[in-house]
């Protein structure tokens, strides 16, 4: 999948910085949810409240990487 963004040319970071938004809006919906499955479900949900998902928050970043990486602004 990242192979496919880096690649890309000039006429789609529209894209890039819609996928980093959406990354971001994601994240921020895991905070507030039940872990029913992984290492998170070890952890008591008092604990996890308000701490994002360990994938999306991944995802999250590695998408901010691309978008540095090709130069876009990363304030969304």
């Amino acid at each position: 999948m990242l192979f496919v963004i880096i690649n890309l040319n000039n006429s789609n970071l529209g894209g890039i910085k819609e996928a980093l938004r959406s990354a971001e809006k994601g994240m921020e919906a895991t905070k507030t949810m039940a872990s029913l499955a992984g290492r998170a479900n070890y952890v008591t949900q008092e604990r996890m409240q308000g701490t994002p998902d360990p994938g999306a928050y991944a995802m999250y970043c590695a998408i901010a990487e691309v978008c540095q990486h090709l130069g876009t602004d990363t304030d969304i």
